[in-house]
């Protein structure tokens, strides 16, 4: 509610956060494949108690919340000492929400136009065009490469992020957030970086759709264990039986280790088949839809995951009341 909005974006003010803390708890946000949503942030906490009782319904007090062993119960009492200091931290948490916002969609837009992806492990673009832009703005493009090909919730610091685009400048690669960044042939090319984000092995049941290793949607008709490429421990040659997807086949093997691959109740290996489309809060979910496809054509499908973090609808879709 909005006054756990308050206590967060106070707690973060403190610290000295950027635009992106002193935008506070999102209203939406995606993780692991789920959208999560806070429809009641913009309500106070005794509004709320209200129509519970108006409602017949339950809530539950906890404890804690009287417990000043917690920061946040700290910074809830000083708050109640300043009633109108929570509306100035809410009208601070919208303004930097909005800038928020226009900031990603300018950054996304010159992606978008400029970077080439190959599923989330590889991004680039020509480095001329990357070095023409303000410091600022390379900063900020970069640091939302690292985000998708990292698949991280948030960017890295900006500190580390000016700290890899000046030894770019210099001619020098570097590893940041899961990727490594150099410039090879005249373009600026982040990639994942197998083993620096270890992903853990995922037990699949037949039919059911679950998230895997930060960047995938996973689906398989039987039951099975998905584990990257890599971490099957096959020859050589059981690799090169593997057919992989067109999309997936061309890339150098210090990606293609990072390609989901299920291992059958019986010991079978599958390769996937990749669906090109994913879901989007624009866009609905068009990423897994078993009516729109055959699905006893492929036994294990993978498709992108959304991108962690807080998500804007678009104007079309929000509810006109």
């Amino acid at each position: 509610h909005s006054g756990d909005q308050a206590e967060t974006i106070d707690m973060r003010l403190a610290r000295g956060s950027g635009l992106r803390g002193l935008a506070g708890i999102a209203p939406l946000r995606q993780y692991q494949g789920a959208l999560f949503a806070r429809p009641f942030l913009s309500f106070g906490k005794q509004q709320l108690t209200q129509l519970c009782h108006q409602l017949e319904g339950e809530y539950v007090t906890d404890p804690s919340n009287q417990n000043r062993v917690f920061e946040r119960v700290r910074w809830r009492q000083t708050l109640a000492k300043a009633p109108q200091l929570a509306g100035q931290l809410q009208r601070l948490s919208t303004a930097s929400q909005q800038l928020g916002h226009q900031q990603d969609a300018a950054v996304q837009n010159w992606i978008d136009k400029k970077v080439s992806f190959v599923a989330r492990l590889s991004a680039s673009c020509p480095y001329s065009v990357f070095a023409e832009l303000p410091p600022e703005h390379r900063a900020a493009i970069l640091a939302g490469l690292l985000k998708i090909c990292g698949h991280y919730e948030f960017a890295p610091t900006p500190a580390a992020v000016d700290a890899v685009v000046a030894r770019l400048e210099a001619g020098q690669a570097s590893t940041l957030a899961g990727c490594r960044i150099a410039i090879r042939q005249g373009g600026l090319r982040v990639e994942a970086e197998y083993g620096r984000h270890p992903a853990d092995m995922l037990s699949l049941q037949g039919g059911e759709v679950q998230f895997f290793d930060g960047r995938w949607m996973v689906w398989a008709r039987g039951g099975g264990q998905v584990r990257r490429l890599g971490d099957m421990g096959l020859s050589a040659e059981a690799r090169r039986q593997l057919i992989l997807p067109k999309a997936l086949s061309g890339l150098p093997y210090r990606l293609q280790v990072m390609i989901p691959v299920l291992q059958t109740l019986d010991d079978s290996y599958i390769p996937p088949h990749l669906m090109s489309n994913s879901w989007s809060a624009d866009s609905g979910l068009s990423g897994f839809c078993p009516e729109n496809w055959k699905s006893e054509m492929h036994s294990f499908v993978i498709w992108q995951a959304p991108i962690d973090g807080a998500v804007r609808l678009s104007v079309s879709q929000r509810n006109p009341e």
